[in-house]
């Protein structure tokens, strides 16, 4: 009985943290139209904890750090071409290939891994596309350290709003902020995962709000 009552208790509080700590960053946010290009869940986690409308074809979804690059940099093209079902038996969630229209672009895999059908994975792709606002884009990437580190180095010098999410700190990328939930161990990292006594994220660590509102370089 005693146990059960201590565990509503924690809960509850636990609860309020949360609510507290989301109250507090939406009334920060003052960019309500924004689209944000993510390489992984970190987009769709912003968004819906800001409480903001899916304004990004990338939610839900993964793209590889290889591939990452390519796509940002040339986003109005790649959402002006079709996607194909690429069946992968080494995966239990759908996966899709923008494929390109001439050779100066490369094929672009799509990891759906929050959906259950290429189907409504493609869907929710054309009708978020829809949404993308030119003027208004933010780009972050969260890499975990495997691929060329010298493509993120080139998404820092790119002209455009960025952020790069790194496990471990390298001063040769200026756009650029770390989580501490990693540890020199880029497995074991949970960024989206609530700390208790916080009410906030590993993934708060970031200064996103002050990235969304333009008041990062």
């Amino acid at each position: 009985m005693v146990v059960n009552v201590f565990t509503r208790l924690k809960n509850l509080l636990r609860k309020c943290k949360r609510e507290h700590w989301l109250k507090k960053l939406k009334k920060m946010n003052g960019n309500h139209d924004f689209c944000l290009i993510t390489n992984d869940c970190v987009g769709g986690v912003i968004y819906h904890d800001l409480g903001e409308q899916f304004r990004s074809p990338t939610i839900n979804l993964w793209i590889s750090n290889d591939h990452f690059l390519e796509f940002a940099q040339n986003l109005k093209y790649y959402l002006s071409c079709e996607i194909t079902e690429t069946p992968d038996s080494s995966k239990k969630y759908p996966v899709g290939t923008i494929i390109p229209t001439d050779d100066r672009h490369i094929p672009i895999v799509l990891n759906f891994m929050h959906y259950k059908t290429f189907e409504e994975a493609h869907s929710k792709w054309k009708e978020r596309s829809l949404r993308v606002d030119y003027n208004n884009l933010y780009f972050i990437w969260h890499f975990n350290g495997e691929g060329d580190i010298e493509k993120v180095k080139e998404f820092d010098r790119w002209n455009a709003k960025k952020l790069v999410i790194l496990h471990n700190a390298n001063n040769d990328i200026a756009s650029s902020g770390v989580v501490s939930c990693y540890n020199e161990n880029p497995y074991n990292g949970k960024i989206l995962e609530v700390v208790e006594r916080t009410g906030k994220r590993y993934l708060d660590e970031i200064d996103y709000i002050g990235f969304l509102n333009n008041s990062r370089a």
